[in-house]
């Protein structure tokens, strides 16, 4: 069975995400072709997706009460082309991700603080919605991820030092990393 949807607003989709973080997806929009295959081996049955997303137009921001720059990351687009997923058996295999005009704002206030790390302060009030319960083994939580490349293009920082006035914009341009491999628990 294949699938698409072009132009899927997930600002709006991420009004609904119960947690309340420091972050905001203010705009972003999703473009999507998968494919979805259902097969059965000798015992087991399998879910194979695969296919290509693109993200565009997106813009990350901080919702710190101190942060009077409220942006952290935007991009023109973010192609992600999945070879195969299997969600049954938890593995992924990615054949590249493509970053296009991705532009990181690293800003740093008066009072000392960065714009970045207030993040990691507490991005989530109350208990952690991550954490284990403990009632599952890691093994059976556990996904193995594979990524052929990573391709940035025209990549750029820009920081600010509101306390010197020191603004300058870097230009990263592009690179191409990869592959990796990895395991998340």
């Amino acid at each position: 069975m294949n699938f698409s949807f072009t132009n899927l607003d997930l600002a709006n989709l991420a009004t609904f995400v119960p947690l309340k973080l420091n972050v905001a997806l203010d705009k972003a929009q999703l473009d999507a072709t998968v494919n979805v295959a259902f097969t059965q081996t000798t015992k087991t049955p399998m879910l194979r997706l695969k296919g290509t997303g693109l993200f565009h137009d997106a813009i990350l921001s901080n919702h710190h009460e101190k942060a009077s720059d409220s942006r952290l990351l935007n991009f023109k687009s973010v192609k992600v082309d999945v070879e195969e997923l299997f969600p049954f058996h938890q593995t992924a295999k990615v054949a590249s991700v493509t970053v296009a005009n991705p532009s990181v704002s690293i800003v740093r206030e008066r009072d000392g603080s960065i714009n970045w790390l207030t993040l990691v302060d507490n991005p989530v009030k109350g208990k952690n919605p991550f954490a284990s319960t403990g009632t599952s083994s890691q093994s059976s939580n556990s996904w193995k991820w594979s990524i052929d490349t990573v391709k940035l293009e025209n990549a750029t920082v820009e920081l600010t030092d509101r306390e010197t006035t020191f603004n300058e914009k870097l230009h990263i341009g592009s690179m191409v990393v990869g592959p990796f491999e990895h395991t998340l628990k």
